[in-house]
């Protein structure tokens, strides 16, 4: 499922998604189709291949907060009296890139991309199977990120982290210790970086 286009960056590995409001494609996404934790792919124009990523930050832009002066037209006759009046309201998502995958059996890789989509790339949500394909190479669950991630100092990507871990734990019944271990460090960590 299509939810958004990457309209800007912050560096290499961090993206900021549109998300498409009502009447911009048939099937407008829901808050759900883009919340926090979620995997998303991105697609490399001219390759076989695609960024992965996870939602980690949302951000509402208003440009009409503030705006109290009187309206020409109430906000329900817009279509009406000003059929031309673009909504300027939008809902962006931070992406944080994981890693790349291939159509091909290649597989997925968990290194930093070391390519980036472009502006207007679509941003597609991936499947709970593509999610745990992401994390299954040669059969065994892999968060070959986690490091790189868990460095960040970034409130939010920590609590992303907590909350992947623990869909894994799902998604990986047999290695749900070590995540269980990952995700008490994670949060020991963020405690211990709190106080200090």
């Amino acid at each position: 499922m299509i939810i958004g286009r990457i309209v800007k960056s912050n560096s290499h590995v961090d993206y900021v998604c549109h998300i498409f409001g009502e009447g911009e494609i048939p099937d407008t996404p829901r808050p759900r189709d883009h919340a926090l934790g979620r995997f998303v792919r991105i697609p490399i124009a001219g390759e076989d291949s695609n960024v992965v990523g996870v939602i980690y930050d949302t951000l509402l832009v208003n440009p009409e907060f503030g705006n109290l002066g009187p309206r020409l037209s109430p906000e329900s006759e817009l279509e009406v009296f000003s059929p031309d009046y673009l909504n300027e309201k939008a809902v962006l998502v931070g992406i944080m890139a994981l890693g790349h995958s291939y159509p091909t059996a290649q597989g997925p890789g968990h290194e930093m991309p070391t390519m980036a989509p472009t502006v207007g790339a679509e941003v597609h949500v991936l499947t709970d199977q593509e999610t745990a394909a992401f994390h299954r190479v040669g059969g065994r669950l892999r968060v070959g990120y986690l490091p790189r991630l868990a460095a960040t100092r970034n409130p939010m990507v920590t609590e992303v982290l907590v909350r992947i871990l623990s869909r894994l734990h799902q998604e990986f019944p047999a290695e749900a210790r070590a995540l269980d271990v990952l995700r008490k460090t994670l949060l020991w960590k963020s405690r211990v970086e709190e106080a200090s």
